[in-house]
């Protein structure tokens, strides 16, 4: 965060994007499984949030975003309850920072993609794809570009009101 900031000259917006996977039932998870979906998913994002608290006070419009998963909220369609249960702290830690970091006019949300073109995406297997992609309701996935115009802007100043909240992308009929 602080090479970034430094990097920049400051940071605007802040987006927690990365994530792991593991796709094993819950009884089969070990416990480096378990660790590994929380360090990733759920205590990366915690620390930089706090990090980058400084950085984005001196900002005209601050913002982060935190991507999460419709697996924090329905558990998955598959075997991803570590996934699942990070992405689920994730939010609840997203709404809780909101409140905090709004004092001080930093907006906190969470960004709930669609399923997309993407590395994680393509891991899976077919018939989980075809599921995943059937649930859709535009019959398709995202491609990261879009998902990334419409994250920068919900960050910027347009997006003024949106925090403490999850803003659902997922195209599909939950």
């Amino acid at each position: 965060v602080h090479e970034a900031a430094r990097h920049l000259g400051g940071l605007d917006i802040v987006v927690n994007n990365a994530a792991t996977l593991v796709r094993r039932t819950f009884r089969e998870l070990e416990l480096d499984e378990l660790e590994a979906a929380w360090e990733v998913n759920l205590r990366a994002p915690a620390l930089i949030m706090q990090e980058s608290f400084e950085y984005l006070r001196e900002a005209e419009a601050p913002a982060i975003v935190n991507v999460v998963s419709t697996a924090g909220v329905t558990g998955g369609i598959a075997a991803v309850s570590a996934y699942g249960m990070s992405k689920a702290g994730l939010i609840v830690l997203t709404k809780a920072v909101a409140r905090e970091y709004g004092l001080h006019g930093i907006r906190v949300f969470a960004l709930s993609p669609p399923s997309m073109d993407s590395e994680m995406q393509r891991s899976l297997p077919a018939e989980h794809r075809e599921r995943v992609r059937s649930m859709n309701v535009l019959g398709r996935v995202a491609s990261p570009d879009e998902v990334a115009r419409f994250t920068l802007l919900t960050a910027s100043g347009v997006g003024g009101l949106v925090t403490g909240t999850v803003v659902d992308l997922t195209a599909t009929a939950y």
